[in-house]
């Protein structure tokens, strides 16, 4: 993370994680990441640019990663085309973000709240009635 400016957290020997993320802005690559994983990304790109060699040397998500910020191709296919996947991303992030503050908030209030909510979603997930 310390080659990417985008992700350059700082210390966290004084500070919370959560207190170094606050002032990094959510930009969609971000989100998408987040949302769909490294790999799902570059599969983006080569469907856009069928030339492009993907990196099948990286043996940590980590590197897979910087290649979308650093990789000139990428860079240019997620520029030009990120609109097919914006509104998407978004709303899957989004989601996240608010489901999670609605467990959070469960789970304070009432810790066996969560397991009901939990099983109910898993019964749906899997088209159980």
């Amino acid at each position: 993370m310390a080659r990417l400016p985008e992700l350059a957290l700082g210390s966290v020997a004084k500070r919370t994680l959560g207190e170094g993320l606050a002032p990094a802005p959510d930009d969609l690559l971000k989100m998408w990441i987040h949302v769909d994983g490294q790999e799902r990304i570059l599969h983006f790109v080569k469907q856009h640019a069928p030339e492009y060699e993907l990196p099948l040397s990286s043996s940590h998500p980590c590197e897979t990663c910087l290649y979308l910020y650093e990789d000139q191709t990428v860079r240019e296919v997620l520029f030009d085309r990120y609109q097919e996947e914006e509104e998407r991303v978004v709303n899957l992030y989004l989601n996240g973000l608010a489901s999670n503050v609605f467990q959070d908030r469960l789970l304070m209030s009432d810790p066996g709240a969560v397991r009901v909510w939990a099983a109910e979603r898993d019964r749906e997930e899997s088209g159980e009635e």
